[in-house]
């Protein structure tokens, strides 16, 4: 669920507290609330968080899931209203907070600690029906046999609920079932569109940052009066839109040796988003042939480093999707399937183990991987890509 961050003002105001308490109200048990009490916390804050994700004084902000301190471009996701706003009685975009924070918990899925919760059955039906009862009195044997034949037809009866009950129970978790399922789905469906949103807008910042320093080239060449140079003949390809394209372009990247099997990468080409996971690989692998070049120009970092600084020239790739490393637990268990072909001269087996790897998409049935090994500043002086594919076993496996 969200949070609610709340900076308290450097000067008193009524209007302001009063929206405060409004806000509290709304939000209470849709979202986490916190007030930052004076300007040491503020300060604290910020040099934790960063510059792009603050609070100033007199602030509230609303922080959805995911948040993504180290990128620039994650900030405008989660609401600001400077103090000027919250203590206007004419500005009424503070409601947008806690409206937000209604709509997000009105729109998520059942916690799943809450999907199977049973409550008393109150209404009796479970109750036996059949109740033994000492008779005080003497009967003749044709009430007796009467009544028996009454106990009989009760039985009868009592057998048939039984089974209505025990089929409406089947019914019942069949149903419950169907819904969990769903919700899963829906689940699934959310982060997808998510990660997918969050893929756009770091592709439209690198686009727009990629046109801004080419006006500077164009302009510069122009000044020098080399004015053929300014102009591109051949504008370059796009990314591919299938694995079987992406292929075909590997000996693009000189910074990138890949030993993958081709056959399973292109089995990714038979799902609906192979589009989507093609492109996604493309950036993946420029990322790593961007940090090889960084590697071979003195970068000392590695390839986490390179993703993080985002220093100008060079192609990253989001931290939140790269791995440097498998749990205890998925090594242990499966650290075998995470052994790949790699060249003689960096393991003299041809083997080598490759947990470090890209993550084209963290929901759904394939969740492909792409495996690879740092042997940027070793002997090969590449990144030796091992593997392209479906997600291989861990201990979140379905």
């Amino acid at each position: 669920m969200p949070v609610v961050l709340v900076a308290r003002p450097l000067q008193p105001s009524l209007e302001w507290n009063r929206r405060l308490q409004t806000i509290e109200r709304e939000c209470a048990g849709s979202a986490s609330l916190y007030m930052l009490p004076d300007i040491k916390a503020v300060d604290s804050f910020r040099a934790a968080i960063g510059e792009h994700h603050r609070v100033a004084p007199g602030a509230v902000r609303t922080y959805l899931t995911e948040v993504d301190p180290a990128w620039r471009g994650d900030a405008p996701r989660h609401r600001f209203l400077p103090v000027a706003r919250l203590s206007d009685p004419a500005d009424q975009a503070w409601r947008g907070v806690y409206r937000t924070v209604q709509r997000l918990s009105t729109g998520a899925v059942m916690p799943e600690a809450l999907r199977n919760v049973m409550f008393p059955d109150d209404d009796g039906r479970r109750r036996s029906a059949e109740r033994q009862a000492a008779l005080a009195v003497e009967v003749s044997s044709a009430e007796l046999a009467q009544l028996t034949r009454e106990n009989q037809d009760l039985r009868e009866l009592l057998a048939g609920a039984d089974e209505d009950l025990q089929e409406a129970a089947r019914n019942e978790e069949l149903s419950k079932q169907t819904i969990a399922s769903q919700e899963e789905q829906l689940l699934d469906a959310w982060a997808t569109m998510e990660d997918d949103a969050d893929t756009a807008q770091r592709a439209l910042d690198e686009a727009e940052r990629a046109r801004a320093e080419s006006d500077i080239l164009r302009r510069r060449l122009r000044e020098a009066g080399q004015y053929e140079d300014a102009v591109v003949a051949e504008p370059p390809a796009g990314v591919p839109n299938s694995f079987e394209e992406l292929w075909e372009r590997l000996e693009w990247l000189d910074g990138i040796l890949v030993t993958a099997d081709k056959e399973t990468a292109l089995s990714l080409d038979e799902s609906e988003r192979a589009r989507v996971w093609a492109a996604k690989a493309w950036n993946g692998l420029r990322a790593l042939d961007s940090y090889a070049q960084a590697a071979k120009d003195g970068f000392n970092g590695g390839f986490y480093e390179h993703c993080k600084q985002g220093r100008a020239g060079t192609v990253t790739w989001p931290l939140k999707q790269v791995a440097m490393a498998e749990s205890e637990t998925t090594m242990n268990k499966w650290g075998f399937e995470r052994v790949f072909a790699v060249p003689p001269e960096v393991d003299g087996s041809g083997r080598s183990e490759m947990q470090a790897h890209l993550k084209l998409e963290g929901k759904g049935s394939a969740c492909p991987r792409i495996h690879f090994f740092d042997d940027a500043k070793g002997a090969t002086g590449q990144i030796v890509v091992g593997y392209i594919g479906p997600h291989l076993h861990n201990t979140k496996t379905n």
